[in-house]
């Protein structure tokens, strides 16, 4: 059974625009891959949910505080598939997933309140949280994350794109409805009392405390952005995000990013 769409023709006869569009970028996609048998057996399975540009895009993409890369991407795919598919602890697994939820950067100096609410649920109850520690480490000697501003007050890890799609596939793969519920309940609520909390930030009297939080809004941008768009799926209140958010774009005068954020929100 093939997967992916076939490859251009000849000039590109019997294919429409889009099609020629997916052809060259399912082959760019199994360039990336190089052709590695584990590779290719882990990324191509998800060609049926998802067109070769977005895999394209999750694979490349990142957040601008992505650390300077020492090898080239598809080394970095290869190494990420190589490790997240390997003999790993059942208590690493574990606590992999609950960061699934997270896009571009972590803040570990707060994520104490995210862990103590996940586990108030039965499916997370024993999940060994106390090691998260030792994971990090192993992370940021593998290179999946690393310190965002080194020496900040607050323990900023920005994740390399590879890990972060290989984590959102491990969890989208995941069929036991109450741990995936749960992890996005708990992650919603989290987001909206953070979202509040730099929402309050950005409009103090303070000078200090508005630049403060611009600097975390930049590194939280993606995490607060994901939440509202699963609080829009799930017909919740986007009130703190969608301020927070709204406000932080206004405030670095991105008025272009902001005109798409206001359409995506009014769509």
């Amino acid at each position: 059974e093939k997967i992916g769409p076939e490859p251009p023709q000849e000039g590109g006869l019997g294919l429409d625009f889009d099609e020629t569009v997916q052809a060259v970028e399912f082959r760019q996609l199994l360039d990336l891959l190089a052709g590695n048998p584990l590779a290719l057996q882990v990324v191509l399975p998800t060609l049926e949910t998802d067109p070769p540009g977005k895999i394209l895009r999750d694979l490349q993409g990142g957040v601008e505080i992505k650390k300077k890369e020492t090898r080239d991407r598809g080394s970095d795919i290869i190494a990420c598939i190589e490790y997240t598919h390997s003999n790993i602890s059942p208590a690493a697994q574990e606590l992999f997933l609950c960061l699934a939820s997270f896009r571009g950067a972590v803040n570990f100096g707060l994520i104490g309140d995210y862990f103590k609410d996940l586990g108030k649920f039965e499916t997370f109850k024993d999940y060994p949280f106390h090691k998260m520690d030792e994971v990090v480490d192993e992370l940021v000697k593998k290179g999946f994350i690393w310190e965002a501003v080194p020496g900040a007050p607050y323990k900023i890890m920005g994740m390399h794109p590879v890990f972060s799609y290989f984590l959102k596939n491990k969890l989208n793969r995941y069929t036991d409805p109450p741990l995936v519920r749960g992890l996005e309940t708990v992650f919603l609520a989290y987001y909206n009392r953070i979202a509040k909390w730099l929402g309050d930030m950005l409009v103090s009297g303070e000078a200090e405390e508005r630049k403060k939080g611009l600097f975390l809004v930049k590194f939280e941008y993606e995490n607060l952005s994901f939440a509202l768009e699963k609080q829009l799926s799930r017909q919740e209140s986007i009130l703190h995000p969608f301020n927070t958010v709204n406000r932080y774009l206004e405030m670095n005068n991105q008025q272009q990013e902001r005109l798409g954020f206001l359409e995506m929100v009014s769509r």
